[in-house]
């Protein structure tokens, strides 16, 4: 009965409308690297900054520099991931997962088990929809390799790819079903028609939604050099929402939508830069950070503004005329990932709705504004009469941060020597410090509670 009753699409009944082209996949990027065999090396030549440097590998490394992930993949949908990027390589003459790391190649459990595990949680959970997405294939494998588990845990017959393969499904409701995503440039099944939405696929039971290379499908940001510390990935995201051709090297066709990548590049230990990562990127709802979008319009008022990089670049592509396709992390655990893709989709919906976005409203005492490099800007205000957006009642008004262009930060010489360098503004400062508890710059651990007592190299 619990499950009759339940009309949510994704986690939200709102989104059950919500046109496909329109919803952001919240997603993880190699997903399944979090159940990898190690090899027991003790050193490895690895090339750093342009020279070759033999490394040591400690036992601490298997976290640090091979793994993406704590959590294996039903854990992920638990959680709330929807968009699975999966490495993928032949071992012992088996298709598994895989992760090319730092550190050399590693291997997971085989992808028909992986597969097995998602349509298990699917059947679980009949109000859900999955993307299943290559990301990095090795070894030369072909499509009909890499389809190959898809076939065998849900049958040859079971996979549309076709609108009048689309039509059937609709019209006769069977087992689940797969559909593969056209990859860009084809004319299979429309994608981006206003009725295609999560609701539409549930109902047919196509609750599986694959792509063998989703850079045929969505523009990534990915850039390894720009994505090597959190300030820099900060200001890659916006270059990129603002400056990308979103054009496709090898067909010079335009992609509609995007990736955001959000993995770090760095050599530091991906666990403990990912935490710092995701607790500036994906902030909870109660986060006071308001970021607002250069010469964006809300109605007649204020901008509510928004709490992290990754919601203003959508903001900017949207304001484009591209669409967000999805967002990856490394290690979810962290940060509030699935919170910031859900006001993100509200966002989404509030765009095919033609509504403004979120602004204040009533008198506004003071406010100041800190410009970034990106052309975002940080306000803060005193709280007014309330946020409103058409349509929808207003909620109570979140406490405002009070940022200036000289940040002082309990007396900590860390904060000090972070704002007396030219790379780091001090919005990113101000922001670091009231949302985070330490932190890793430059590869120094600063504990920014009490008064920084503790600075680890």
């Amino acid at each position: 009965l619990e499950l009759l009753a339940d009309t949510t699409c994704n986690g939200a009944t709102e989104f059950c409308s919500l046109p496909l082209h329109l919803y952001t996949w919240p997603g993880t990027h190699n997903s399944g690297s979090s159940e990898l065999v190690i090899p027991d090396i003790t050193a490895k030549l690895i090339e750093i900054d342009g020279h070759q440097r033999m490394i040591e590998v400690k036992p601490w490394h298997k976290e640090c520099f091979f793994h993406n992930h704590q959590r294996d993949y039903k854990q992920q949908l638990d959680y709330g991931i929807r968009f699975l990027t999966v490495d993928a390589c032949i071992e012992n003459f088996a298709l598994v997962n895989c992760h090319d790391a730092d550190l050399g190649r590693v291997h997971g459990k085989e992808i028909e088990d992986s597969i097995d595990e998602i349509k298990t949680w699917l059947l679980a959970n009949p109000r859900e929809v999955v993307f299943f997405a290559y990301e990095n294939v090795k070894d030369g494998l072909t499509s009909d390799e890499l389809r190959k588990p898809l076939k065998k845990v849900f049958g040859e017959s079971m996979i549309v790819e076709t609108q009048a393969g689309f039509d059937a499904a609709e019209a006769n409701v069977g087992g689940l079903r797969m559909l593969r995503w056209p990859k860009l440039g084809e004319n299979l099944v429309d994608m981006n028609s206003p009725s295609m939405t999560l609701e539409k696929l549930i109902k047919a039971n196509i609750r599986l939604l694959f792509s063998e290379d989703h850079s045929t499908v969505f523009a990534s940001s990915y850039d390894k050099k720009g994505q090597a510390s959190p300030q820099e990935m900060a200001a890659h995201l916006q270059s990129f929402a603002q400056k990308s051709a979103m054009t496709s090297p090898g067909t010079q066709s335009t992609y509609k939508a995007a990736l955001l990548h959000t993995g770090p590049t760095g050599l530091e230990c991906k666990n403990e830069i990912s935490k710092l990562v995701n607790e500036l990127m994906f902030p909870p709802d109660s986060s006071h950070t308001r970021l607002t979008v250069q010469d964006q319009k809300c109605s007649s008022c204020e901008c509510h503004g928004y709490r992290s990089a990754v919601e203003v670049a959508q903001q900017q592509l949207l304001d484009r005329g591209y669409f967000l396709g999805a967002v990856v992390a490394d290690y979810t655990v962290h940060g509030d990932f699935v919170e910031t893709l859900r006001r993100m989709n509200f966002a989404n919906l509030r765009r095919a709705r033609q509504q403004p976005e979120l602004c204040f409203q009533g008198a506004v005492s003071t406010t100041k504004k800190t410009s970034t490099p990106a052309g975002v800007t940080i306000a803060t205000a005193s709280p007014s009469a309330g946020v409103t957006t058409a349509g929808q009642p207003a909620p109570s008004p979140s406490p405002t941060v009070s940022i200036s262009t000289t940040v002082t930060v309990q007396s900590c010489p860390a904060a000090t020597n972070m704002q007396s360098d030219p790379a780091v503004s001090s919005a990113f400062v101000s922001a670091l410090a009231n949302t985070l508890s330490c932190c890793t710059i430059r590869h120094m651990r600063v504990n920014l509670t009490a008064q920084c007592s503790r600075l680890l190299e």
